[in-house]
């Protein structure tokens, strides 16, 4: 079992251990320098683990790393154009190795998955202070940029810089990816059943983010299993035919206009009726017979324009109600009857004088 550090001594017991004899000095190098890298590899892994920010930022990825990977993806994909808007952002590559490492889903919108020359014209620095390992610094922080999804072309780039992202941090491959934002763009050319509108981009975003938010809760792990298969997109296929995400996808009722539907016709018409002419006069028959459509029932011919005569018998019949005599029986304090009298309500009195100034 090797000690920390490697010693040369150690390095020259494995060599002749492997090759039964004694290495000549080109491999006895060789296996120094592979030790090297390996101790500065694991020892710059354990500083990162143990010095991790709170805010949870992505690691940043190596020049070299970055570049081997993303020529790797194109000549893989070599279909597809992978430069300018196509071409995903180091912030998304970032975020996507991020779920690798920590082996916990988290979901990427589309309007986070910006584009490598987004980031390299929108990108701006400021200057903020922040609390790390005991002391109070000054380091800049860069303004999030978001990526457009107003329209379907927009969302379908924006959901192509992902696809790529999540191949790049081994997540899933491209095709998956492809696979189901090609099942979320075919809603939008469904035809709607009549009185129904079709889907739209909001309803698919809506629809991704419960596929990740339900993977989330029922994977746990999404790293790639032993024989290299990608469990993660797996999985994501299978949720196309999960109901509770093609609810999402559900053409909607369309809203009936809410002001026609809350106008009511008046009970009665405010002007006269018009009299017929011409050859509707004298009884005939009406030429609009059949119209589609009912008139408002006009007010009765001996009610209109008798407000006053109306009036006044509401008025006569309330003063005979409140001019009912009350009688009241009037009681010694011992509890033996004396007397009764009558008395007028003030409302019969009211009346009275409102009657005698209208000249009723």
């Amino acid at each position: 079992m090797f000690q920390f550090p490697i010693s040369s001594q150690e390095v020259d017991a494995y060599l002749l251990s492997a090759l039964g004899r004694q290495p000549v000095l080109s491999e006895n190098n060789a296996v120094r320098r592979l030790a090297f890298e390996a101790q500065t590899l694991l020892v710059a892994s354990l500083r990162q683990i143990v010095d991790q920010k709170e805010d949870g930022a992505p690691k940043k990825i190596g020049a070299a790393e970055r570049e081997t990977r993303m020529a790797s993806i194109r000549m893989e994909l070599g279909g597809l154009s992978i430069c300018d808007d196509n071409e995903p952002s180091h912030t998304l590559l970032e975020k996507a190795c991020q779920i690798f490492e920590s082996n916990t889903l988290r979901y990427l919108e589309p309007s986070t998955c910006t584009s490598r020359t987004q980031e390299v014209q929108g990108g701006t620095k400021t200057k903020e202070l922040a609390f790390e390992g005991g002391s109070l610094i000054v380091k800049d922080k860069d303004d999030k940029l978001v990526a457009p999804t107003a329209s379907e072309l927009q969302f379908l780039g924006a959901m192509t810089r992902r696809g790529i992202a999540f191949k790049f941090a081994r997540l899933m491959t491209y095709e998956q990816h492809s696979t189901w934002t090609n099942f979320l763009l075919q809603a939008l050319q469904r035809e709607a059943p009549p009185g129904y509108s079709k889907a739209t981009l909001h309803q698919l975003m809506l629809s991704d983010k419960a596929a990740f938010s339900k993977l989330a809760s029922s994977m746990p792990t999404v790293r790639p299993r032993d024989d290299g298969t990608f469990q993660l997109g797996e999985r994501l296929l299978e949720l196309r035919n999960d109901p509770t995400i093609t609810l999402y996808l559900a053409p909607l009722a369309r809203l009936s206009n809410a002001a026609s539907a809350s106008q009511r016709p008046a009970p009665y018409t405010t002007s006269a009726p018009s009299r017929p002419t011409g050859a509707n006069a004298g009884g005939g028959k009406s030429k609009g017979k059949g119209k589609k459509g009912k008139a408002t029932p006009p007010m009765p011919q001996a009610l209109r324009n008798k407000w006053h005569r109306t009036g006044a018998v509401v008025l006569h019949t309330i003063w005979v109600v409140a001019t009912m005599r009350v009688t009241e029986n009037v009681a010694q304090r011992d509890g033996t009857f004396v007397q009764s009298r009558s008395v007028c309500s003030p409302m019969a009195l009211a009346i009275t004088q409102r009657r005698r100034l209208d000249g009723a």
